[in-house]
């Protein structure tokens, strides 16, 4: 929870020019252009997390990715991507799937 309007104001400081956040002792927090946009990439921070504890849980030793390669990396794929938003070709089948399971899930 947001303790006063000045930790939210941090937290949206923080997240400026970026997709997601991560917060110790709270949790991550994506956003994106869209919903669909949002959701991908929250489910592509979880699964990133967990290679991270899976890896880390093995005792092996780790070896931190440079700050200039992750940089050029995720330059390149936003510049690969365009303007397209991630989610826009999964998003409408994960809601078909969620009004099939639950036709109701809107009320």
């Amino acid at each position: 929870m947001v303790e006063g309007k000045s930790e939210g104001e941090r937290i949206v400081e923080d997240l400026v020019g970026n997709y997601a956040l991560i917060m110790q002792n709270h949790g991550l927090l994506t956003a994106g252009r869209s919903i669909g946009e949002a959701f991908t990439l929250m489910q592509r921070l979880i699964k990133a997390c967990d290679v991270q504890i899976r890896l880390m849980s093995t005792g092996a030793e780790t070896r931190p990715i440079p700050k200039k390669l992750a940089e050029l990396t995720a330059k390149q794929l936003w510049e690969r991507r365009g303007k397209k938003p991630f989610g826009a070709r999964t998003w409408p089948a994960i809601v078909r799937l969620a009004e099939r399971l639950d036709p109701g899930y809107q009320s």
